[in-house]
This record gives C-alpha cells, sequence and structure tokens, in this order.
C-alpha cells in the first residue's frame, strides 16, 4: 500500500485507489499519518480534528472513524493498533509519500554533485501540490506551513547543490499527478551509497 498527504490524502493498493472516506475521517488519517509508527493519544487526535470544539461524542465518532480505517487497511497489511497511550499507525515509512521524502531528501545531504541533485529532483517530484489538499483545520494548517518552510526555505531548496540549471518536478505542468508508478517509486527507493545524513523533520517539527 502507498499513503500519499503531499497533495490530495490518497491510498493506493495494487494500483487501485482506495475510498478513504469524508473529509474528517481524512483528517484523523492524516494525523496518523504524520506520526506513522508513533502512538497518538485520543485528546491529541480530537484536538487536531476537530480544534478546540470536538463535538458532543467526539470520541465515539473517532472510534468509528479509527475501526473503518483499520478495516479498510488491514488486508494491505497496514495496521492501525490501540495502545495505553494512544493509537498508531503501523507502516513501512518508504509507503508513505511524506516520510519517503524526509528519507530521499536526508540521502541526497549525504551524497555529492550530480547524484545528490538527482535524489532532491526525486525528493520533490514526490510533492503533488498543497498537502492535504481539501482539508483544513488549525492543526494541518500547522503542519502544512511548517512543511513549506522546510521546502522552499531552509531545507531542500536552499541545500541543492549550485552544478547545472536542470528544472526540479514539483508537481505541476507535465508532472505526473495521478498514481506513482512502480518503476517511479523503487527509483525513488533506492538508497544512495555512504552513510545517511540528517533528516529532515517535519513531522518532528509539527508535534
Amino acid at each position: 500500500m502507498e499513503l500519499r498527504v503531499l497533495g490530495d490524502v490518497e491510498a493506493w493498493m495494487e494500483g487501485r485507489r482506495m475510498e478513504v472516506g469524508h473529509a474528517r475521517q481524512r483528517c484523523v488519517l492524516v494525523v496518523l499519518v504524520v506520526d506513522a509508527n508513533r502512538a497518538v493519544t485520543v485528546d491529541q487526535l480530537l484536538e487536531r480534528v476537530w480544534s478546540q470544539e470536538p463535538p458532543q461524542r467526539g470520541r465515539q465518532a473517532l472510534r468509528s472513524y479509527l475501526s473503518r480505517l483499520r478495516r479498510l487497511f488491514s488486508p494491505a497489511g497496514v495496521g492501525i493498533e490501540r495502545r495505553s497511550n494512544g493509537y498508531i499507525l503501523v507502516a513501512d515509512p518508504d509507503s508513505v509519500d511524506l516520510h519517503l521524502f524526509r528519507r530521499v531528501v536526508a540521502d541526497a545531504r549525504a551524497a555529492d554533485g550530480e547524484h545528490a541533485l538527482e535524489l532532491f529532483e526525486q525528493a520533490l517530484a514526490l510533492w503533488r501540490g498543497e498537502p492535504f489538499a481539501g482539508l483544513d483545520t488549525p492543526w494541518l494548517a500547522t503542519v502544512r506551513g511548517r512543511m513549506r518552510v522546510v521546502l522552499l526555505g531552509t531545507g531542500s531548496l536552499s541545500s541543492l547543490p549550485q552544478t547545472g540549471q536542470r528544472p526540479i518536478p514539483m508537481g505541476g505542468a507535465g508532472s505526473d499527478t495521478r498514481r506513482p508508478t512502480s518503476a517511479r517509486w523503487s527509483r525513488v527507493r533506492t538508497p544512495s551509497a555512504g552513510q545517511p545524513g540528517p533528516a529532515i523533520s517535519v513531522a518532528n517539527a509539527a508535534r
């Protein structure tokens, strides 16, 4: 399964786009995806999805959304598990575009010259548009803003080596905004030689 949040919130399994539900349920998914493989408390979920005004039966609605997502993803080996301190999305980080972006940028920072530029291009190509497109809560707006800073300011663009003038694909005209082909993702997932550099803490900055 591939989980995508750098644009529309999408889930793909075996070449088929899955229906992940209405806007509120997609918000729940995004909260879990941003902190993939780390527990998110119920109170954090309620605050991040409904801000300061959760509905009267917010906990019941949250359980319903989590149950639907669990049933949807379990056949693909992606788990949503209940822990003593909250819920956790258990997934391969490379199957989530946000975390794959962070990892490839870290590889690019550890590489040199033309290879580094190619890795930066592959990382930036994962962006298909506005993160979490169509969703709007105060927490999502904060995460989205910090991700923009990482992308356009202190992060990957400022680190590009000055070795050429090739355009960098960012989900604009001419890029593939449909499901990523297996060849493209296989190419992006290939680790670079050498030791990985420090990852960009996109998700950590949003906590």
